[in-house]
């Protein structure tokens, strides 16, 4: 590659990298930089273990999770071990509806069942000390890989392999459930040498890491930018029949393998199955072989996906429908938004929580109820707002719950219970004093770089910035900010999409598009100006070579009178 242009070195050195050797190591991840997967807790206590479950050929069973990353994970462990020589593997996934997260007391009847003698969970587990003992008592050992905190007395199991162990000496505690998974695999067969899988052989497993850590929004950085680099290479040719079928079937393949297809094509097909019916069904278009099998498969996630779309589509139409409704005259939303939606089904009702909080720019809740008649919702904040600290505060309201600052769920066993935890909700935010034009400041994309001019925003700049793939948390894509720019065109496209024509004070012009504009966007009127926040892509059409910018917001200048 040639030396990065003047602005891209410029881009580089406001994200950190300061020095050549930064620029690349950043550009050019290493795989040898990959951490030593003996330094995880309890790593060599799972090896020789499984080491002996081998020799024998002992039954095994994996626990999965119904998301991306549990999918995948589960798919990395049950491919490496069947490579690595282990012949009689069972799956159990969980129903989100009927069992929830983590290892499910039906899971495990059906290993006592089967008479297996080794359990191997994958992100999942960590705070399953019941059912672990449950399991030792049945004299059946278990081995954890896992990637979320841990509880306060870890799990009675053979190996409690999670990087995020108080005494872990890992020197990455970032890693998905998917990445927990492989680095046993590669613990294993540093141990084993088998032929069956030599050195280097084990980076084809590297494109469902991929997946699954940008899926799962790990921070792409350390050894997550390594595995998720090489696993879009893995991506670019992989052998699985599967993959390459639900990519031909989902993608016209415009922006080429990267963070894209990973996160907004791939990810949200897996995520459908677990959302709305079995987990197992996305499970098989990585582990089916045959071509109606997997043909099969893949029309499955397509249907499922479309259905999502239309359910968590017509849930927040309604659920904006509701919060206006309730308004009655009354133009002040309340500090905390909730939503009852009695019928909305409860495996999008996050997605929905996730949509309603760029709309209305408050914390927001969104509840459905069970076929019990309890109120399970999901939860979306930003800024100073921590719903980890609200589930901290509520205990003793709700039955089951737990999340992070940004994201958590809960589940309340009547309408009293609901109401009960709306008010606590709401005097958090008054106790915190929190205002809600300063939190919102929060959802507004941090610009990069501001350009008053077009001259740098140029197609190769453009290419360069592919370069800094794999996009995500902790890596986000470049933004940059263009100010007074006069446009100079404009067009709907297809009713839904909205094309713009932009001149700088030197009269160069740069095309950009939203595909998800606000409907306000639609009235800007030609002659005026207006500063945008947009990424940049390379853009080719029809032999013509250019850099487009995609708008991620569009803010119109005051005074309508252009300065030039």
């Amino acid at each position: 590659m040639a030396s990065p242009s003047a602005v891209f070195k410029k881009l580089l050195n406001k994200r950190g990298q300061k020095t050549d050797q930064q620029i690349k190591s950043f550009l050019h991840p290493n795989y040898k930089d990959l951490h030593d997967p003996m330094l995880l807790p309890d790593m060599k206590s799972a090896v020789d273990r499984l080491k002996l479950a081998l020799d024998k050929q002992e039954k095994l069973m994996i626990f999965g999770d119904y998301d991306a990353d549990g999918v995948t994970a589960t798919s990395v462990l049950y491919l490496g071990l069947k490579q690595l020589g282990f012949t009689d593997i069972a799956i159990s996934l969980p129903n989100r509806i009927k069992d929830g997260y983590g290892i499910s007391r039906s899971a495990v009847s059906k290993m006592k069942k089967t008479k297996a003698t080794l359990a191997l969970s994958v992100d999942c587990g960590s705070k399953d000390n019941e059912i672990i003992d449950d399991l030792k008592a049945a004299s059946i050992d278990a081995i954890i890989t896992d990637h979320h905190e841990v509880g306060e007395t870890l799990p009675n199991a053979i190996a409690v392999i999670n990087p995020k162990r108080e005494d872990s000496k890992y020197p990455f505690r970032g890693l998905a459930g998917v990445a927990v998974a492989f680095k046993l695999i590669q613990a294993l067969q540093i141990s084993l040498k088998p032929k069956s899988m030599p050195i280097g052989q084990e980076k084809w497993l590297l494109d469902l890491v991929a997946i699954g850590t940008i899926c799962d929004c790990m921070d792409l950085v350390d050894e997550n930018r390594i595995l998720a680099h090489y696993g879009f290479r893995v991506i670019g040719k992989t052998r699985r029949r599967g993959l390459k079928e639900l990519m031909r079937s989902a993608y016209s393949g415009g922006h080429g393998v990267g963070s894209y297809l990973v996160g907004f094509v791939i990810g949200p097909r897996i995520n459908a199955a677990g959302r709305l019916s079995d987990p197992i069904g996305a499970l098989k278009v990585f582990l089916c072989g045959r071509a109606p099998d997997v043909a099969a498969a893949v029309k499955n996630l397509e249907q499922l996906n479309d259905k999502r779309r239309s359910i968590q589509d017509k849930g927040a139409k309604d659920a904006e429908k509701q919060i206006m409704d309730s308004l009655k005259g009354n133009q002040t939303l309340p500090h905390v938004l909730f939503v009852k939606l009695p019928d909305l089904h409860e495996g999008v009702i996050g997605i929905v929580a996730g949509k309603l909080i760029d709309r209305f720019k408050r914390p927001i809740w969104v509840f459905t109820q069970t076929e019990n008649g309890h109120w399970k919702g999901s939860g979306r904040s930003f800024g100073d707002y921590s719903l980890a600290e609200l589930i901290t505060r509520a205990k003793g309201i709700y039955e089951r719950g737990g999340g992070h600052k940004e994201a958590a769920g809960v589940t309340v066993k009547n309408i009293k219970k609901l109401n009960d935890f709306i008010k606590c909700a709401n005097n958090l935010y008054v106790d915190k004093k929190l205002e809600h034009e300063a939190q919102a400041k929060f959802l507004l994309p941090v610009a990069d770089m501001e350009m008053k001019s077009l001259n740098d925003l140029t197609f190769q700049f453009a290419q360069e910035i592919t370069t800094m793939e794999p996009f995500g948390r902790g890596n986000e894509q470049p933004i940059f900010k263009l100010i007074d720019m006069l446009i100079v065109g404009r067009k709907r496209i297809k009713e839904k999409y909205l094309a713009i024509t932009v001149r700088d004070k030197e009269g160069k012009e740069m095309d950009l598009m939203s595909f998800r504009p606000n409907e306000e966007w639609f009235d800007v009127k030609n002659g005026t100006s207006a500063d945008f926040l947009i990424n940049l892509e390379a853009n080719e059409w029809r032999d013509r070579q250019s850099a487009r910018g995609i708008i991620l917001d569009l803010q119109q200048n005051q005074d309508q009178k252009h300065p030039f």
